[in-house]
């Protein structure tokens, strides 16, 4: 059996070699942090084919809920930092 090395061999250019590759650099720390967060705009207009909303959605209420949970958006909440939009 060969290994899996072996398999990706034929898929890398030929000038490369496992050791000449470098890992693709991390993408800036704050890119998508909460610390920037303005704005947190909640779409509860939309209905989905059973007519749930954003809220009546058990899978997406309970993540609605840990999001706003946290401590990064409670803080900015109270400061005024954030706000949350809901339509």
């Amino acid at each position: 059996m060969r290994s899996s090395l072996s398999l990706l061999l034929p898929l890398l250019p030929p000038s490369s070699s496992p050791r000449e590759l470098t890992p693709t650099p991390p993408a800036p720390a704050d890119a998508l942090h909460l610390t920037h967060l303005s704005h947190l705009i909640l779409d509860a207009s939309h209905l989905d084919s059973k007519k749930r909303s954003l809220v009546d959605l058990p899978e997406a209420r309970a993540d609605l809920f840990k999001l706003l949970g946290t401590k990064t958006v409670m803080d900015r909440l109270r400061e005024g930092k954030m706000k949350i939009v809901v339509f």
